[in-house]
């Protein structure tokens, strides 16, 4: 049986002009400067490629959980910036630090949502930023309607936002089957609930 010690994780970036290639000739390595890490989040926002979060260097990830937010246009080595304000004095609130959440683009922003915090901690907080550097808290769940919950997907469909599935356990996943959707971020109903086996 394959042991947590029999995996690495990495942190390289690849492009492909031709992504329905299926040979590794058709994939060019871009770089690797932005930090080996996994349940991390990736989009595209206002031209730029954005990276995020996630857990660093290992698969044991309580204390070594990240909420760094990189960008870059070319995606090349030396190429990426941390998404950080020009004056330490100008620092903002950021979201907590955080792996395997949800993250969209909605309304003109990115949005991260829920996913696995320091500590084993499962988040069921909303936050949304227009630039990467500045982050607002929209909502933080304290009742039923929302458990927090890791490794869920959040995509953007119809003009609303849509919370899929999850795991509300840690370590120990307990899937969840509830789709939960917003128009706003702030206001959130449960949906359907996802097809299973």
């Amino acid at each position: 049986s394959l042991e947590l010690s029999d995996f690495f994780v990495l942190g390289d970036v690849w492009s492909s002009s031709d992504p329905k290639g299926y040979t590794r000739s058709t994939w060019t390595l871009r770089t690797d400067s932005i930090g080996a890490r996994w349940g991390h989040g990736v989009i595209a926002f206002h031209g730029k490629l954005w990276v995020m979060a996630g857990c660093a260097g290992s698969f044991s990830c309580e204390s070594n959980v990240l909420n760094d937010t990189w960008w870059s246009v070319t995606m090349e080595a030396g190429n990426w910036t941390l998404a950080e304000p020009a004056f330490a004095w100008e620092k903002t609130y950021c979201f907590p630090a955080r792996h395997s959440f949800g993250l969209t683009v909605f309304s003109g922003q990115m949005w991260v949502v829920a996913g696995h915090g320091l500590g084993l901690v499962l988040l069921n907080d909303v936050w949304s930023t227009g630039d990467g550097i500045s982050w607002s808290r929209i909502q933080d769940f304290t009742s039923n309607t929302y458990r927090g919950r890791w490794g869920a997907v959040l995509v953007t469909y119809g003009e609303q936002m849509w919370l899929l599935g999850g795991a509300t356990a840690s370590p120990q996943a307990d899937a969840v089957s509830e789709v939960l959707v917003s128009e706003s971020g702030v206001q959130w109903a449960v949906g359907s609930l996802l097809p299973g086996p």
